[in-house]
């Protein structure tokens, strides 16, 4: 919980790692020396840095080098993936696997564990969700998104990239429900999923990549669109919502936030 109302830095640069430090470094982050921290980006598909399309591995690396300068002493890097796509290809394809190996983190494939299941507190359409049981692992996570519209949910930021934390066709299930309550029928089954899955499963804090979002037809066939901005928070929704307005959304208007808001 935090103790202070919630702080959102935007800062401006077209350096990742430089840009990711700069804005790092004017947050008053908590000690880190006993955290156990997973860092999530958005490289559940292989790309190319620098498209659009994942999380720039310079982000990853600035965050990794700051932590660690404040004290951090063990931090993972870990991602599930869309169906059809093989892992380490992806980490591969994303400069991850480079990178894991030159900063010496592991590199987690988390549908590669264990399923194990976390119960929603009144839930509605979602009682339970199973997520990778590396989770057990860490008590400090890190989302990582790009800045990206999506075809769906309007936007992909914070809160939607933890999806990839379920396990493996479980990501699938959340497109798959149908919403049996007069309330459902306002909503998409997707955004009532994603709210009810972000009382469980919540950063601690959030580092949005928009050096270079997408716009369009994404989250994977969309145009590339250069930001050159990097968002900041301990409260996912704050930024998700700074996120979504400074790419030209009303944030109220997009219904997985607004279903987070009022939960």
């Amino acid at each position: 919980m935090m103790n202070h109302p919630p702080l959102v830095i935007v800062e401006k640069g077209k350096d990742p790692y430089g840009t990711t430090r700069a804005a790092l470094s004017r947050f008053p982050l908590p000690p880190l020396q006993e955290r156990r921290i997973l860092i999530k980006p958005n490289a559940a598909r292989p790309a190319s840095p620098g498209q659009g399309v994942t999380t720039h591995p310079l982000v990853i690396s600035g965050t990794i080098d700051y932590l660690r300068e404040r004290g951090a002493k063990e931090i993972a890097i870990g991602e599930g993936f869309i169906f059809g796509v093989e892992g380490q290809e992806a980490f591969r394809k994303t400069g991850l696997k480079k990178l894991s190996e030159k900063k010496k983190v592991k590199l987690l494939n988390m549908d590669r564990f264990d399923p194990f299941e976390k119960t929603i507190p009144d839930g509605t359409l979602l009682k339970r969700v199973k997520v990778s049981s590396a989770l057990k692992d860490f008590d400090w996570i890190i989302s990582i998104p790009v800045m990206k519209t999506h075809m769906h949910t309007q936007v992909t930021l914070s809160i939607k990239n933890m999806k990839g934390l379920l396990w493996r066709r479980e990501k699938a299930r959340l497109h798959q429900l149908r919403p049996d309550e007069g309330r459902g029928r306002r909503y998409r089954s997707l955004d009532l999923a994603i709210s009810e899955m972000a009382k469980v499963l919540m950063p601690h804090l959030v580092i949005i990549d928009g050096t270079v979002g997408m716009e369009g037809m994404g989250p994977a066939y969309g145009n590339a669109k250069e930001m050159a901005t990097l968002i900041v928070s301990d409260h996912a929704l704050s930024a998700d919502a700074v996120a979504a307005r400074l790419m030209g959304f009303s944030p109220e208007k997009i219904p997985h936030l607004k279903l987070c808001s009022e939960k």
